[in-house]
């Protein structure tokens, strides 16, 4: 049997993010996306983006082992499709895909020390992604988009985006009813 190539690397083969359908992508090992940046390594800057997209990976699967979604599905496999969502939307790159790893892992159980690999802005960053019970859900959607990064917004979209495909409860509904087009109206305008 010829082994399938990650979708990501421009194999062709049938798997996504490193998940073939007969097992793990024999590119990435089944590490997701993260080697399919290793291809093109050329610079010291592109090695570092790299490691730190794979420290994110196991990061945030250690934090979400076990824990299941509303849906009953894995956390991880949110993640997962977050980071298909932001390929949908061609928002893809190792910023955001670091910041979809990491989206979840403050509010899910992580702490600082376990993303202490990231620079200042890139923490900046993961805290606006984080709701806290210190700010209401339109302070948090407000500071995502008065901090005009297209990263964090991309991200918010897109997990948004994803949240909707599995059966949101009705609160959830209304506030993404509100939030989802203010935050896409600023992706948009945000340079």
């Amino acid at each position: 049997m010829q082994k399938k190539k990650c979708f990501k690397c421009g194999g062709g083969g049938k798997c996504y993010n490193g998940i073939a359908q007969d097992g793990p992508c024999h590119l990435c090992n089944g590490t997701g996306l993260l080697d399919v940046y290793s291809h093109n390594v050329e610079n010291k800057n592109e090695a570092k983006k790299m490691n730190k997209l794979r420290k994110a990976w196991k990061v945030s699967k250690a934090i979400h082992k076990n824990q299941k979604r509303y849906s009953g599905k894995p956390c991880i496999n949110h993640i997962k499709d977050v980071l298909r969502v932001l390929d949908e939307m061609e928002m893809s790159n190792p910023a955001t895909d670091i910041l979809a790893i990491l989206h979840d892992v403050l509010e899910d159980g992580g702490a600082a020390k376990d993303v202490a690999f990231l620079s200042l802005t890139e923490y900046d960053n993961l805290i606006l992604l984080t709701h806290t019970p210190s700010r209401t859900y339109d302070e948090y959607i407000d500071e995502i988009i008065n901090s005009e990064e297209k990263d964090v917004i991309a991200v918010k979209v897109a997990d948004m985006v994803q949240n909707l495909t599995e059966e949101p409860k009705a609160k959830q509904q209304q506030k993404y009813r509100v939030a989802l087009p203010k935050l896409i109206r600023a992706l948009v305008e945000t340079k």
